[in-house]
């Protein structure tokens, strides 16, 4: 599959709707020849055909536009709760006592660096992460830790349960790279396209040219479509992404 995170986001916009006008000039151009060759049903019966072929097209565009826009959401959801249990473990170790708080916090901090410095931008050119071997550390010198008092027993269990949520969310964004539609549906978008775009050509106009405005118009709003799905089917790609904004402000408070 193309990189589409190299990309710029108004180039990526102007070549999918270039690409779907220039199909639709060639659609134009084999409808007009056809139109010649072969009896023509006629426009009722084109018009007829359209709006079914339309109206199921425009479903399945706007079924796989809140998809790819509800999988973002989901991704940079798991994102936010990530950096909010690393921030709810660091302030939590205020009930640790010495030396474990402070080197605790500190393998928290590096981890959030971790993710803003290395993880994310790998994963913004759609490129494999896999989990830090700090995470390893990070766990084994939590479970050394022996509380005393019942007060840091409590402290301690509900640390545990936060450190696996953030371990939890923390894996779902690593495999958030596939999340993607699949090559199925884009066999449909495209098929259904290039079908409603030529049934449109297959139009007999009343002036020459009067179609042509009119198909090139249905193209450009299908490019639009598709573009807009283009564009957030991988969350963490390219520029129309999630961004590491949550965790750049839970470090930032680490520092306050």
């Amino acid at each position: 599959m193309i990189r589409l995170y190299l990309i710029s986001t108004p180039a990526l916009g102007a070549l999918v709707i270039g690409l779907t006008l220039i199909a639709a000039l060639a659609l134009l151009g084999l409808g007009r020849f056809l139109a010649r060759r072969f009896p023509h049903p006629g426009n009722e019966v084109l018009f007829c055909f359209l709006g079914a072929t339309g109206v199921i097209y425009a479903l399945v565009l706007g079924l796989l536009a809140v998809a790819t826009w509800d999988a973002l959401k989901s991704v940079e959801d798991a994102c936010t709760r990530e950096a909010l249990e690393a921030e709810k473990l660091y302030w939590d170790l205020a009930g640790y006592a010495q030396p474990e708080r402070d080197h605790l916090r500190g393998m928290i901090r590096e981890y959030v660096r971790e993710v803003i410095e290395v993880e994310w931008p790998r994963q913004k050119r759609g490129l494999d992460v896999r989990e830090p071997a700090m995470l390893v550390d990070m766990v084994e010198s939590w479970t050394r830790v022996e509380p005393v008092t019942e007060g840091q027993k409590l402290i301690h269990a509900e640390a545990l349960g936060e450190l696996n949520e953030m371990l939890s969310f923390g894996r779902m964004r690593r495999q958030a790279k596939d999340v993607a539609l699949p090559s199925v549906l884009w066999v449909v978008v495209l098929l259904g396209g290039a079908v409603n775009l030529f049934l449109a050509a297959m139009i007999r106009p009343e002036k020459r040219f009067g179609l042509t405005p009119l198909v090139m118009a249905l193209a450009a709003m299908i490019g639009l479509m598709i573009f807009e799905i283009v564009a957030v089917d991988h969350p963490l790609w390219g520029e129309v992404s999630i961004q590491a904004t949550p965790y750049q402000d839970v470090l930032r408070s680490f520092q306050n």
